[in-house]
């Protein structure tokens, strides 16, 4: 069943469940080592770059407080 379906032109086609079985033998998974330092590596990035959003967000939220605040008082 899963080895050829047909034959086109000289060319052999192979069922989808052999080549996925092909496909799945080439990958390569990382090492345990591996894995765990790049998952600290992710999570830190994850914090440092919320941390860095967050004040970013505070500067922009008191600077357009003060801008509405300056602005309320110009116009009234």
């Amino acid at each position: 069943m899963a080895e050829i379906i047909e034959e086109n032109e000289g060319v052999k086609k192979e069922s989808f469940v052999t080549s996925l079985k092909k496909e799945a033998a080439k990958i390569t998974w990382p090492s345990k080592k591996s894995l765990r330092t790049s998952v600290k590596v992710v999570i830190i990035s994850m914090f440092v770059f919320g941390l860095g959003i967050y004040c970013a967000d505070l500067f922009v939220n008191k600077a357009l407080t003060m801008l509405n605040s300056v602005i309320f008082r110009l116009i009234g």
